[in-house]
């Protein structure tokens, strides 16, 4: 997670309470009662209310929930994390809450396109929870659906009947046969190496320029938790160039396109 400059309410049992500048990705500045003023604005929150703060130009604006909300509303959810990953033939979709107000149930949406999403699964929110809990949906048989990629998000709906989307979360299909693909192709920025579940340990992944060079190689890559390798090739000329990916002993080579 990047990190950014934050401003944090210190307030110990009704003691004055004062900003103090720190480095941190995520925290809680306000909850439960409490009255905040920051930038010369006064948050007061209720019972079971909290606020994340992120800070933005000069001043810290509030976030809770899947997204940044707009004059500082608050969302019933604070999502830690949200992942789509290949398991076989299925889909394992999983999320993990750190805050839940009014949660009535999360909707488990896919889509081939990335606009027209379809619900396939749902499961009951915690309703008012202040721990971290974790959610698990399988998503069967994807690997059967005729696509090779899939998009996933979360509906969650409260208990006055409103909603809010996660982000999008993007599943790439590695078929049995295969071993890792690499995508997107043609490429930009950024290139993901999406393994196939049973993959051993990754020796090396290289590449090379069309004078047969090698201009980057990192020597034992480490995968995420849904198994990718992220390479970052926004530094690199445009053209075509050879990707290498040595894996127990075998060599897969890749023709990429940075555009």
């Amino acid at each position: 997670m990047k990190k950014v400059s934050l401003w944090i309410l210190l307030t110990i049992m009704g003691m004055t309470s004062s900003f103090a500048q720190v480095t941190l990705g995520r925290t809680v500045f306000g909850c439960c009662g409490m009255s905040v003023t920051v930038g010369g604005t006064n948050y007061n929150y209720t019972i079971g209310e909290a606020a994340i703060g992120t800070k933005i130009g000069a001043l810290p604006q509030l976030t809770i929930g899947f997204q940044q909300p707009i004059d500082n509303s608050l969302l019933p959810v604070t999502l830690l994390d949200f992942m789509a990953i290949q398991r076989g033939d299925d889909a394992e979709i999983t999320w993990t809450t750190v805050w839940e107000v009014n949660s009535k149930a999360f909707v488990v949406e896919r889509s081939v396109d990335r606009v027209n999403f379809q619900p396939v699964g749902q499961l009951p929110g915690a309703g008012e929870s202040m721990d971290p809990r974790f959610y698990e949906w399988i998503d069967p048989g994807i690997v059967h659906l005729g696509s090779e990629v899939f998009y996933y998000r979360l509906r969650h709906i409260d208990l006055n009947g409103g909603y809010t989307f996660s982000q999008t979360e993007e599943l790439r299909i590695v078929r049995p046969d295969q071993k890792v693909i690499v995508y997107p192709n043609p490429a930009q920025d950024q290139v993901t190496l999406q393994f196939s579940e049973d993959t051993e340990a990754i020796g090396e992944i290289s590449l090379w320029n069309p004078l047969g060079q090698v201009i980057r190689r990192i020597p034992s890559p480490e995968l995420n938790a849904a198994r990718r390798f992220e390479l970052m090739v926004s530094d690199l000329s445009r053209g075509t160039y050879i990707l290498k990916v040595n894996q127990a002993g075998k060599v897969y080579t890749f023709r990429l396109v940075l555009i």
